[in-house]
């Protein structure tokens, strides 16, 4: 639109625009508010069809007698194309997970399975799985860890230091 102008006059005819434009926006700021407000809405409810859309999916159905309650019967990563449906069930007796394995072996995919099939279950959104059971639960979670190598810490010592807070927040409540 501005083709060659030099910048200078880019500017200034960018400055009149918005003198002509901020009284109009003023007038019109309650409007644009409700407008913006509709199209966020209208969007939230075209990704929830989209959602309702995936042949693979289902409702999450709200544990009825544990509050500690996850059980998801062939579960997949919704972002992962070749998925392995994976089952994962905990429970008042059975109440975590140690995930160990190789290096590219899915445990990242795992825990992120779980992560977002819970929000998804928790916001009324279809769970990318066959059947799931859950009671509303805190995710506690540590991404993108650094090592401080420059302070002595290793990428080793911040997981384990990562774990220990994640683990003392857990016993806080539970104590």
């Amino acid at each position: 639109m501005f083709g060659r102008l030099p910048v200078h006059v880019k500017i200034a005819i960018l400055r009149k625009g918005l003198k002509r434009i901020e009284p109009l926006f003023f007038k019109l700021r309650g409007e644009l508010e409700r407008l913006l407000g509709a199209l966020g809405e209208l969007e939230a409810i075209v990704s929830f069809q989209r959602l309702f859309a995936e042949e693979t999916t289902s409702l999450a159905e709200l544990s009825t007698h544990d509050d500690s309650e996850l059980f998801i019967d062939k579960g997949y990563h919704p972002d992962v194309a070749n998925y392995v449906p994976t089952s994962v069930e905990l429970n008042k007796y059975l109440n975590f997970l140690i995930v160990t394995g190789e290096n590219m072996s899915g445990k990242s995919t795992l825990l992120r399975m779980i992560g977002c099939n819970l929000i998804r279950a928790m916001i009324g959104a279809p769970v990318a799985a066959q059947r799931m059971i859950f009671a509303p639960l805190e995710i506690l979670t540590h991404i993108n860890m650094e090592s401080k190598l420059a302070e002595g810490e290793s990428f080793y010592v911040a997981s384990v230091k990562a774990l220990h807070e994640k683990v003392a927040i857990v016993s806080k409540r539970i104590n």
